[in-house]
Parts: structure tokens; sequence; C-alpha cells
């Protein structure tokens, strides 16, 4: 910490009167039955730790909620070595997420988190009418033609921009209930070579209905389409095709 009476540099923590809100550096979170509480670091105040302060949330109903969790600090960007709060020098040097913090009725003691403030040691990726979710390396985008992208190619990261261990795995799980994805083509790929596998898992069936008829096809320039049983499946026993099925020109009796 500065020492009274010294000069801070920018972003360090000085002695200055606490204003009614405050920027501030989130250093411990925790999940408590009341919701999520911070520990925090202020700018400019004379006692800069606080404890426990609750975060303002987008929903918090009985039912329904929308949970923020600010990141708490993990390491100094400067050195990059494990954050402790008696080496702090620099308060924009943490990669803590950087808050605003207000006193409801003008009390200190009951400071609450309100938002996020973008950090100094980020360079922001600015576009015009993007709206923008980034989550420890996952993305997702809605641009200004109404484009989405989910991208999680680059997770997981820390805080710090350090790959995590494997991650980025991309889940729908919508249990009994149907699942239905409508669009003029629907692409399975790889970022490597655009191949991709489609596994169905258990019992499950594909079903092309008559009112929706489809086509299995080979790619184009590639050889021959080669159905085959799954060979993790030691059990298989074949293809089977029921009722009448077209073979090229040919129409036969398939039971």
């Amino acid at each position: 910490m500065t020492r009274r009476g010294a000069t801070p540099s920018a972003g360090s923590l000085s002695s200055r009167a606490p204003p009614h809100s405050a920027r501030a550096v989130v250093v411990a979170v925790r999940h408590t039955s009341h919701g999520v509480r911070c520990d925090v670091l202020f700018y400019g105040m004379r006692n800069p730790f606080r404890r426990d302060v609750p975060v303002m949330q987008w929903g918090g109903g009985v039912g329904n909620d929308a949970v923020w969790v600010p990141n708490p600090t993990t390491v100094d960007l400067d050195t990059m070595l494990p954050f402790t709060i008696d080496a702090v020098r620099r308060l924009d040097a943490l990669d803590g997420d950087h808050v605003l913090v207000t006193f409801v009725g003008g009390s200190l003691a009951d400071a609450l988190i309100v938002g996020a403030l973008p950090h100094p040691k980020r360079a922001y990726k600015v576009e015009s009418n993007v709206r923008r979710l980034s989550h420890q390396g996952a993305v997702v985008e809605i641009d200004a033609s109404g484009n989405v992208l989910v991208d999680t190619s680059a997770a997981p990261k820390d805080n710090a921009g350090r790959p995590l261990v494997a991650g980025g795995a991309v889940t729908v799980n919508a249990g009994a209930h149907t699942v239905t994805v409508i669009g003029g083509e629907v692409k399975l790929g790889t970022a490597e070579a655009n191949r991709g596998v489609a596994r169905l898992d258990d019992d499950v069936e594909v079903v092309l209905t008559a009112a929706a008829a489809g086509r299995l096809m080979a790619p184009p320039g590639g050889g021959p389409l080669t159905i085959t049983p799954d060979p993790e499946n030691p059990d298989a026993t074949g293809i089977t095709l029921a009722g009448r099925v077209a073979v090229g020109s040919d129409i036969v009796k398939a039971d």
C-alpha cells in the first residue's frame, strides 16, 4: 500500500476522503444464501478495503433471476505474481473486475456494486451496433446485421488470457423437450478440415417426415457416400432400410 503522505501514482491507493460513489477492484467473491458478496479495494480511499459488498443483479425474482458474478483478482498483471493484498501497489494492475460502487442512503456501511467498468489493462474491441458477451475466452456476439456467433475456440482462459485446462464445450440440454433448428442450411464441420461427426447416443432416431423429405449427399468432388455401422459399436448388425427405398433410378421394397 502507498504510505500516508506519499504522492500516489496513477491507479495506486491514496488518502483522499471517500466519495459518494467510487471505483473499486474485486479481490474476492463469495456465494451466500443472500446472493453474491465481494471483497473490494477502493480507489482514492483512506481505508480502501471493504468486505462483503453485495452485487446488484439484472433480475432477482423468486423463480427467475440473472446472476452476475464478478471475477476476483488472482494476479498482478505488471509482475504476473499471485495476488496478495499486502503487496498491492497499483489497483489498475490487478486482473480482477473493476466495478462502480455506490453507497445506499449515503451510508459508507451500505456499499453496493452497481456495475462493471472497463479494465484499464484491456484493449476493447469497439464496433458500432454490436452486442458482445465474453467470458473466460468464450464469446457470444450479435452483429449489426443480426448474425449470431457463439465462439468457444479460444476458451478457456484465465483473467490474464492464459490457457486453462481443456474446455469450451457447447451443450444444449432440453431434457425430454423438443430442440428445433430452422435454417436454409445446417453445417457440421471442424476448424481444421471442414469435417465433422454427428453422433447419436443411446436410442436416438433420425426421422425425415413426408413433408420434409431429405437427401444424403456426398460432398462435391468427393467419393461415393458410404453408410456404415458405428465402428465403435462391436454389436452393430448393419444398416436397416424399411419401406419403399429408391436406389438410383430403381425402387426396391425393403423390410
